[in-house]
């Protein structure tokens, strides 16, 4: 269940999160047979580098999208609910069709987002899930 939440947050957020389901395991053996005494941890934990594809957005299809949304979120129609620095309204530029799925970074292929309504996304879409398992 952890894994379909992790998935669904980190493609609504169009990012890559991998999961080691060996360790994931090793957890939930644990959980089931606990040890009788606290673990004595690792105080020189090992590290890995991961790899991670990122994309270069067009800093002039953000622009444009945020001008002609004028604060208003096009995904509940509403005024962005939080402000940048600067006074003007904050959205969220996204892709319909995200980049990693081979989606193009051009204007018919984003829309603006308000925050709330990225969160409302999410949460429906970890409720959808929760129900399904």
């Amino acid at each position: 269940m952890i894994d379909t939440l992790t998935r669904l947050i980190a493609e609504c957020e169009q990012q890559h999160v991998a999961v080691d389901t060996n360790f994931e395991a090793e957890v939930a053996k644990l959980r089931k047979s606990p040890p009788a005494t606290p673990p004595l941890g690792n105080k020189t934990p090992g590290k890995a580098q991961p790899s991670v594809t990122t994309y270069t957005r067009d800093p002039a299809v953000v622009a444009w999208i945020l001008n002609n949304a004028a604060g208003i979120c096009e995904c509940c129609d509403k005024p962005a609910p939080f402000q940048r620095e600067d006074g003007t309204p904050y959205l969220e530029v996204h892709q319909v069709q995200r980049l990693t799925d081979k989606g193009e970074d051009i204007i018919n292929n984003t829309l603006p987002c308000a925050l709330t309504s990225i969160e409302s996304f999410i949460t429906a879409q970890i409720n959808k899930a929760w129900r399904m398992s």
